[in-house]
């Protein structure tokens, strides 16, 4: 038994990692798949000196792809940033675009582990399993050539730099999340109460960033973008896309399902606005307590990846971040019995994938719809329990301290 235990985590270190390799890295070096012809195209037709703001017509864009030996790709709904993308590669072959790409997001995988291992202090087995264990959100980044691997760095790297009083370089680490992804923007406020020299050089280089992009793409491209994109993404709407797709695993998606428009809508709201308030409260109370910060940037990263409106296997990569600076913390306050519930729930919703319930895509039952969702009740789940931990956890261990 004590062998077993002793070598079980090298055991699934290697199998995972076999895994990896095997479904994402090598079919993504070798093969040009759905994402990634998004951005390389989107970089050529800007080298090329087309209007960014054509790209947001996806009749328009997809006849450029044709070209490419009828690839099938679209624009939307990424901010004019994103054509920068791929730029530096818009001179290569798609496939050679697309091999570079890997071999520097195989790069950037070993930056994350080695990050998490600094922030953390954990050995290289777990700093490297906490990363493999999201599963197939790292595989089809690899296998669809995406960007949230490099995301997901730049937020540690933010994180890295504030916790060294780099303020510039952090706030620059997040501004350029910012720039091509918008999610991170939800940890800046955090900031605004931990650190506020990390939150105004953030929103100062984002805005600088920002003027750049508006510079060189014009003003044509981010007025569309806004008018035409940003608000209805908010709301799970994409062109090209049904925003009641399965696929999606949102609140939106499962209302729209289950439901008339306007209800839908209505339960959407509500569902949102309830969990947000929650969020509220709990921040305020860990704020009063005066809990690391940490804390707040665990439950303010769970919180919102469960509000995706519109979420694909890839994006949880983003939950790497909140669950470290969680365990890592529950750790360092020796609060450790919460920590197997976790990381069930995290390694569940990384493995999810969307194939597992297309058996029962097509029931309107209503039983069947609500099994359809599942990384969405995971990730409610771990939300859920996260808020338990904080509650009957956190908040009694902080108060004590405060009272001694």
């Amino acid at each position: 038994m004590e062998h077993l235990r002793k070598y079980f985590p090298k055991l699934l270190l290697v199998v995972l990692s076999v895994g990896v390799l095997w479904k994402g890295i090598l079919p993504g070096f070798n093969q040009i798949n759905w994402d990634f012809p998004n951005y390389y195209i989107a970089a050529q037709l800007f080298s090329e000196g087309h209007d960014v703001a054509l790209f947001y017509d996806n009749d328009w864009f997809l006849e450029q792809a044709d070209k490419y030996d009828g690839i099938y790709a679209k624009f939307t709904p990424f901010p004019p940033s994103t054509v920068f993308i791929m730029y530096p590669l818009s001179g290569f072959s798609m496939l050679l675009a697309k091999q570079i790409w890997t071999v520097l997001n195989a790069c950037v995988l070993i930056g994350l582990i080695a990050i998490i291992r600094k922030i953390t202090l954990w050995s290289w087995i777990n700093a490297t399993l906490i990363v493999v264990l999201s599963g197939f959100s790292l595989i089809n980044n690899f296998y669809l050539g995406q960007f949230y691997l490099i995301l997901t760095f730049l937020l540690f790297l933010g994180y890295y730099w504030d916790q060294h009083g780099k303020s510039l370089l952090s706030g620059s680490m997040f501004a350029l999340g910012i720039l091509f992804k918008y999610l991170p923007v939800v940890y800046l406020p955090i900031y605004l109460l931990k650190n506020r020299s990390t939150f105004f050089l953030a929103l100062g280089t984002l805005l600088v960033m920002m003027g750049v992009v508006i510079g060189v793409v014009g003003w044509n491209a981010t007025i569309t973008f806004i008018d035409q994109v940003f608000l209805a993404h908010l709301q799970g709407e994409i062109a090209g896309q049904e925003s009641q797709s399965i696929a999606f695993q949102s609140w939106g998606a499962l209302f729209k399902n289950l439901f008339e428009l306007e209800k839908a809508k209505i339960l959407t709201y509500v569902v949102t606005g309830g969990v947000l308030v929650i969020y509220l409260l709990m921040i305020e109370r860990l704020w009063k307590v005066k809990a690391h910060y940490n804390y707040l940037l665990a439950f303010t990263g769970c919180t919102f990846m469960l509000l995706l409106p519109a979420s694909a296997s890839y994006h949880f990569l983003l939950l790497i971040f909140p669950i470290v600076v969680l365990l890592a913390q529950l750790q360092s306050d020796r609060l450790d019995p919460p920590i197997k519930v976790i990381l069930i729930l995290y390694i569940a919703i990384g493995w999810f994938n969307i194939g597992y319930t297309r058996i029962l895509w097509d029931s309107d039952h209503f039983l069947a719809i609500l099994g359809s969702f599942p990384r969405l009740w995971l990730m409610f789940g771990l939300w859920m329990y996260v808020f338990y931990v904080l509650k009957r956890n956190v908040l009694d261990a902080y108060k004590v301290k405060i009272s001694q």
